[in-house]
């Protein structure tokens, strides 16, 4: 039986000079979307940051890039014919010296693009894998992870852009991301199934009024592929 699998991380860097608030409410946004889209409490792995890596006695796994890198492997291995795969990042992406983009994880550590590219013969057959990245510098990831089949890619914003945080309680603990709230009221909208073009035509309606253009970055038949649905088995 196929089945949907995410993983959602939530960076805030606490106490450091690239501190972010808000990555657990967009995680669970996110969260939301991907309820009502099919996926299952326990085919939904989280990590979020809560506050320091070496806390103890965090509640939800921190989003080491040793903990990053283990839920990926375990999704990739545990993935069937026609799954449907999903990872969000709420964080911060740099690069390595070789210039490959990377998320910057929650130990300072950088995990590589590269190692969210799937050969085609590292995943079943007709199933698709798709990150959404509420982050600067996400479509620095187009050529690494894109140039494999049913490889899809949503990044917040443009390379010369900023994403916006919205703070409506004025209140640093409420943050979350303009680009995350816009794919959950463009999906509240616009009831599913929706394109991935589609989806990224109404998202960028709701971002045109802070200067903010999502990206969607994918080969054309999974630009008309409906967003996080199973594609067409033979």
């Amino acid at each position: 039986m196929r089945k949907k699998s995410a993983i959602l991380v939530g960076c805030g860097y606490y106490g450091t000079p690239h501190e972010r608030y808000g990555c657990q409410n967009d995680v669970k946004i996110i969260e939301e979307v991907l309820n009502k889209l099919g996926f299952l409490p326990e085919n939904i792995r989280k990590l979020i940051e809560t506050n320091t890596p070496d806390s103890p006695n965090q509640p939800i796994p921190q989003p080491t890039m040793a903990n990053i890198q283990n839920e990926l492997n375990h999704m990739k291995s545990n993935a069937g014919e026609g799954d449907v795969l999903f990872f969000y990042f709420s964080g911060s992406v740099n690069h390595q010296s070789n210039r490959i983009p990377a998320l910057y994880c929650c130990d300072k550590r950088l995990l590589p693009a590269t190692d969210f590219r799937y050969e085609d013969n590292q995943l079943p057959e007709k199933t698709s894998f798709t990150l959404v990245l509420e982050s600067s510098h996400g479509a620095e990831f187009i050529h690494p992870v894109t140039t494999d089949n049913n490889r899809i890619l949503f990044n917040a914003c443009q390379e010369d852009e900023k994403p916006k945080r919205l703070d409506p309680k004025e209140d640093i603990k409420s943050e979350y991301g303009a680009f995350t709230n816009a794919i959950q009221t463009a999906l509240h909208e616009n009831p599913p199934p929706i394109s991935n073009e589609h989806l990224l035509r109404h998202v960028n309606e709701r971002l045109k009024s802070f200067n903010q253009h999502a990206g969607l970055h994918c080969n054309a038949d999974n630009q008309r592929a409906n967003f996080l649905e199973y594609l067409t088995i033979d």
